[in-house]
């Protein structure tokens, strides 16, 4: 291995660890002609794998082409070299896990960002479905049906709560997967603004709580019941806001 200062090939391993999973070592090494230091990887071979581009065209996948495309991604951010290293190596694993000899260019777009399925869908038909079961539980107040208004308003807040449990999860899956909030512009955007959309649900959820609470004291009337219909409007406004979201973070 050839010292990237003056050219020897005399060094030697000052320290070696297991990165990425144990797919690969990364080694620390000490040119003993000039001192300088460097670091170099020792990766399993892999077989190769095409990228079908969009024009129908193929290539032979690059590792470091695609580690190349983020770190000028991320040049004027604070994530790390290593980190970087890391978050591609899980790629690498996702994409020669499948098995398969071929893999299209979207398909490994899609694992870079966040896919807008599974998870997020979910808690979009969630929030939505949450709007329909506060507006059934305000026409049952609007009726006197007290029955109805206290089911209704507890669906509402069970799926608020279930909302922020996908979301919950869906941090520990994209944190595990190497997006932190100082993984480049998207890491922070994703967190910062699903973040702060959380904390409005939840703020929402509590208030629902408590509006619950009240209705099962008989607080509220078919002609006086301001309270309700302000937390039911802000949980309309939050519905309304992650659509937005669900388009910008997770589409565009």
């Amino acid at each position: 291995m050839k010292c990237q200062r003056c050219g020897s090939c005399d060094n030697k391993v000052v320290e070696s660890r297991d990165v990425a999973d144990n797919d690969a070592i990364r080694r620390r090494r000490e040119c003993l002609n000039c001192g300088y230091r460097f670091t170099t990887y020792e990766r399993l071979e892999r077989p190769s794998l095409a990228v079908v581009k969009r024009d129908g065209t193929r290539q032979l996948f690059s590792r470091e082409k695609l580690l190349k495309g983020l770190q000028h991604a991320t040049e004027k951010t604070s994530v790390t070299s290593m980190q970087l290293d890391d978050f591609v190596a899980g790629i690498e694993r996702e994409l020669y896990g499948r098995g398969e000899p071929e893999v299209s260019s979207t398909a490994i777009g899609e694992l870079v960002k966040v896919n807008a399925f599974g998870i997020p869908a979910l808690n979009t038909l969630l929030l939505l479905s949450s709007g329909a079961t506060v507006t059934v539980a305000h026409h049952g107040l609007l009726a006197n049906n007290r029955g109805r208004l206290i089911l209704w308003l507890g669906l509402t807040i069970l799926l608020g709560i279930t909302f922020l449990g996908c979301q919950a999860y869906e941090y520990q899956h994209a944190y595990a997967e190497g997006l932190k909030l100082d993984t480049g512009i998207f890491g922070t955007t994703f967190y910062m603004l699903t973040g702060f959309h959380g904390f409005h649900v939840t703020v929402g959820t509590i208030m629902l709580i408590v509006i619950w609470f009240r209705c099962l004291k008989g607080h509220f009337k078919p002609d006086h019941h301001f309270a309700f219909e302000g937390v039911a409007w802000y949980w309309h406004f939050v519905d309304v806001v992650w659509l937005f979201l669900f388009v910008f973070v997770y589409w565009l």
